[in-house]
C-alpha cells in the first residue's frame, strides 16, 4: 500500500485577498481580485522545497526544468511550468515561492509542496481558523493509469478503483464542509476526469503517448525518476507525462485551462476563474 500512498497526489491552493496578508499596502497588483496563492501538496506542487532537505526526493538536476524559464532545474518535478505556476499567471500573479520562514515573503504566498509528503487532515480546518475561506481542492489523478502503474499500457483496476474511492469520499468531505462551515468556499477541481479524457483520444489534446513518461527515454533502464543527464524524448508536449509518475506541462496545461474557466465536468460548483472573482 505504500507505493499507492505515493502516487495519490492531489493539492490544495488557497486564495488570499489583500485584508488577509500580513502586509496588505504592498501586495501584488492582480487581475482577478486575488493577490496570493498558498499551496500544500506532495511533489506536483514542489517548487524546489526539497532541494535544501536531506532526501534523495530532489529534481534541481537536468533534464528536470529544461523547458523552465532559463533552462534552470529549480526543483520542479516536470519539464516545465507546474499546474500551480499556470494557475498563477491565468490570475496575474507571480508564482508562489518556496517556503520561507520570513514572515514578510507571504505577501506574495507561498508554497509548501514537498515531494514524498502530503496534507494533513488538520491542515484545511486550520487554514480556516485563520481565515481562509476560498480553497481549490484538486483531486488526485488515475493512480492506476500514470505510467508507473500501467501494466501493458493498460490501466490497472486496482488503481482506478482507489482513485474513484478516494475522490468520491474528498467530494463528499467539501460538501459537509461547506454546509458545517460558515463562509468556507472550496470547489473541487477533477483531474482523473480529465485524464481519462486525454487518454481516450490523445490526438484531440494534440499528444501521440499517454502510456510512457518522455525521461528516461530508455525503458531498460528501471527509473520511476529522471536521473541526472537522463536521457529524453525529443519533444515532450506530445507527452502526458513527464517521468513515470509527473505530468508534463503540456499535460498540467490542459488541467488548468478546463479549471480556470471550464465546466462543472472538469471543477465545481464554480470554476476558478468564478471563485477568484466571488
Amino acid at each position: 500500500m505504500a507505493f499507492w500512498k505515493a502516487l495519490a497526489f492531489g493539492f490544495l491552493v488557497v486564495f488570499c485577498h489583500a485584508s488577509r496578508l500580513v502586509d496588505h499596502h504592498h501586495h501584488h497588483h492582480d487581475k482577478a481580485g486575488v493577490h496570493a496563492l498558498f499551496v500544500f501538496g506532495d511533489s506536483i506542487v514542489d517548487p524546489g522545497n526539497n532541494n535544501n532537505l536531506d532526501t534523495i526526493a530532489k529534481a534541481n538536476h537536468l533534464p528536470y526544468g529544461f523547458k523552465f524559464k532559463g533552462h534552470e532545474a529549480s526543483g520542479r518535478f516536470c519539464d516545465g511550468k507546474l499546474a500551480v505556476d499556470l494557475v498563477a499567471e491565468h490570475l496575474g500573479l507571480p508564482y508562489p515561492p518556496p517556503y520561507s520562514p520570513n514572515s514578510s515573503a507571504a505577501t506574495q504566498g507561498m508554497n509548501f509542496g514537498s515531494a514524498t509528503s502530503g496534507i494533513l487532515n488538520s491542515t484545511g480546518m486550520r487554514l480556516y481558523d485563520l481565515g481562509a475561506r476560498k480553497f481549490v481542492v484538486v483531486g488526485i489523478l488515475n493512480v492506476g493509469c500514470v505510467p508507473a502503474t500501467q501494466l501493458g499500457d493498460s490501466c490497472t483496476e486496482l488503481g482506478e478503483w482507489m482513485t474513484k474511492r478516494f475522490n468520491e469520499q474528498l467530494q463528499t468531505m467539501l460538501e459537509e464542509m461547506r454546509t458545517s462551515h460558515q463562509g468556507f468556499t472550496p470547489i473541487y477541481a477533477n483531474a482523473a476526469g480529465i485524464m481519462d479524457e486525454v487518454m481516450r483520444d490523445p490526438a484531440a489534446f494534440g499528444m501521440s503517448n499517454v502510456h510512457q513518461g518522455c525521461c528516461p527515454s530508455s525503458s531498460i533502464i528501471p527509473f520511476m525518476f529522471c536521473y541526472p543527464g537522463a536521457f529524453h524524448c525529443k519533444d515532450s508536449s506530445k507527452y502526458m507525462f513527464w517521468d513515470l509518475v509527473h505530468p508534463t506541462e503540456a499535460f498540467n496545461t490542459i488541467l488548468v485551462q478546463r479549471w480556470y474557466n471550464g465546466s462543472t465536468e472538469y471543477v465545481s460548483p464554480m470554476n476558478i476563474a468564478a471563485l477568484a472573482a466571488a
